[in-house]
């Protein structure tokens, strides 16, 4: 049985630590169990400050304008239910940048436990590929009447151009 709960322990190191994206693991009070280092990284923080502190990592209000605490706690339901919810989420570092994430939190309770999940994407730099791919599109569609200008423009200069016979 030891040698089953010391294999479970390497396996849930392993996973924290080779993540590639934010993992925090919590309880049905929202408190922080574990996270992996990804997660304070993206929030400029220490890993303990970050377990003790979660809340101070996300705004006080979401994007929709719902209260970053009043969201986590609906999320925390869905949780409980072992859904898994998909859904943008604003995380803040210390020094209070905004951050986009995709958040994807689910649970699972196993002998009466509850073991919630919330892994984290960090969107801003897919976020800023897609604002520059917007302002490519506004400037090639600037480029673009442009051209249909200079064509009507030819084309009545080249009719007052002809010489009348």
């Amino acid at each position: 049985m030891g040698k089953n709960i010391n294999y479970a322990e390497t396996i849930k190191q392993v996973i924290l630590k080779s993540s590639p994206f934010g993992l925090t693991i919590f309880d049905e009070n929202i408190s922080i169990l574990d996270c992996n280092e990804a997660m304070p990284k993206l929030c400029g923080a220490p890993k303990q400050y970050y377990i003790d502190n979660f809340f101070e990592f996300s705004p006080e209000y979401q994007a929709d304008g719902v209260k970053s605490t009043e969201r986590a706690f609906e999320l925390m339901k869905c949780a409980r239910r072992s859904e898994v919810v998909t859904t943008e989420w604003l995380h803040k570092t210390m020094d209070g940048e905004i951050i986009p994430c995709e958040l994807t939190v689910t649970g699972i309770e196993q002998n009466g436990v509850f073991i919630g999940l919330s892994f984290v994407y960090d969107l801003r730099k897919l976020k800023a590929l897609s604002e520059n791919l917007q302002k490519q599109d506004k400037l090639l569609k600037v480029c673009l009447e442009q051209m249909e200008l200079i064509s009507e423009l030819q084309k009545v200069l080249l009719h007052q151009a002809k010489p009348m016979y």
